[in-house]
């Protein structure tokens, strides 16, 4: 029997990992284990050593997932691909197995998004940025607590979504040296000035991303910094988990289950013509190239 640590076989396995891609592996990798392996990694980040026989044991694995959604069994396989191709290589019937399935859940996932049809628990939760804006001017400020929420609620509400990327941020003053992999929120003389993204998920294919400040941003900043200029954007680190929980209890007031998901899907269901999109697309395709290119050939 393998035994080990799921922490240190994927650092193993991706020596250049990064903390939070290696959290979401380890919990991917943990919600495809039998429930007694399950058992021994307890909560939180485990180091716990386990066996890791069951990995290569696919079709156990498989049926195991096959409960959760798509986007679910999605993002797991993808971990399971990473360790079977590092413990047992690219031919292995386990990697070939899981890498089959990725393939499978990708045109899966493909289909469903083009038909553009909300999800029930979207369905159930959907609401408008009208109904979210109007529930942050009703947000208490009387605790630090509240003060962190409405500021959250804010960062999704009064600016476009971003991410789930605002827990670590950090203040720096306009010109001093950036730190890789740390996002910022750029102070000018003091004052809150603009976002620099620079440790999101896509950063490799978008490349750094600067999001200035609108006067009602500003606003909610410099209430919630009081001065302050230096340190953590919100006066302390705080993880994913945290921050989607402190938005959905800032949200309650609506009777709505509201997520930063939730609200990117909104905002673009409202900036969005989904039939025109669609005759653009097929436009393009019957001109034999691309949307960007479709772009450039347009003209005012």
């Amino acid at each position: 029997m393998t035994v080990r640590s799921i922490p240190d076989l994927i650092q193993q396995c991706k020596p250049e990992i990064k903390p939070a891609t290696l959290k979401a592996y380890f919990y991917s990798i943990k919600r495809a284990a039998p429930l007694g392996i399950q058992k021994k990694l307890g909560s939180g980040l485990s180091v716990n050593p386990v066996s890791i026989d069951w990995i290569s044991r696919h079709a156990a694995v498989i049926k195991r997932l096959s409960q959760l959604s798509p986007a679910v069994q999605k993002t797991t396989v993808t971990a399971l691909q990473v360790v079977t191709n590092c413990l047992y290589g690219d031919e292995d019937p386990s990697y070939l197995a899981y890498s089959n399935l990725a393939d499978s859940l990708r045109v899966t996932i493909e289909k469903k998004d083009a038909l553009h049809e909300k999800s029930p628990t979207q369905e159930e939760n959907w609401t408008t940025m009208e109904v979210l804006y109007m529930a942050l001017q009703e947000m208490p400020t009387d605790t630090p607590m509240e003060k962190k929420r409405r500021l959250i609620a804010a960062l999704y509400t009064l600016q476009p979504p971003a991410r789930n990327n605002y827990g670590e941020m950090e203040l720096i003053e306009q010109g001093e040296p950036l730190e890789e992999d740390v996002n910022y929120l750029i102070m000018k003389d003091e004052k809150p000035y603009e976002f620099f993204f620079q440790d999101f998920k896509n950063v490799k294919s978008r490349g750094f991303v600067t999001v200035p400040l609108d006067k009602d941003m500003f606003t909610e900043l410099e209430a919630y910094l009081n001065g302050r200029t230096t340190g953590y954007l919100f006066d302390g680190s705080l993880s994913k988990t945290q921050v989607s929980s402190y938005l959905a209890i800032a949200f309650k007031p609506t009777g709505k289950k509201i997520t930063i998901n939730l609200i990117r899907h909104i905002v673009a269901s409202n900036a969005v013509d989904i039939t025109k999109r669609e005759m653009q697309s097929a436009l393009a395709a019957g001109m034999m190239h691309g949307s960007s290119m479709q772009l450039t050939y347009a003209k005012a």
